[in-house]
């Protein structure tokens, strides 16, 4: 939002002063365009991050022995991203899980 502060326009949550409501509205665009681009290069590393994630469970999955039981497949596929256990032994975890909470 752009806003006229005394002879100059401001821009809200910046502390920047501009001379005129052009100068002003062309800054919020640029501001605006930089705000979507990070949002899709942060949207981009999380894609890439779960099939990262995605092909590391695969070859997991692929390494077990043919003749597993359905509980070696069910650890392989429930293992925690944290602490790689299953189950989880997470401090969080356990910290909730402590007798007398």
């Amino acid at each position: 939002m752009i806003f006229k502060k005394g002879d100059s326009w401001k821009i809200s949550g910046y502390p920047q002063r501009y001379s005129s409501f052009q100068e002003a509205q062309s800054i919020l665009e640029k501001l605006q365009r930089r705000a979507e681009l990070d949002a899709e290069m942060k949207e981009q590393a999380e894609r890439l991050e779960n099939e990262q994630y995605q092909k590391e469970r695969e070859e997991k999955l692929k390494k077990l022995a043919e003749n597993s039981t359905p509980y070696e497949i069910m650890i392989a596929k429930n293992v925690c991203l944290i602490c790689n256990l299953e189950p989880c032994e997470c401090f969080a975890f356990t910290e909730e899980m402590e007798p007398g909470l």
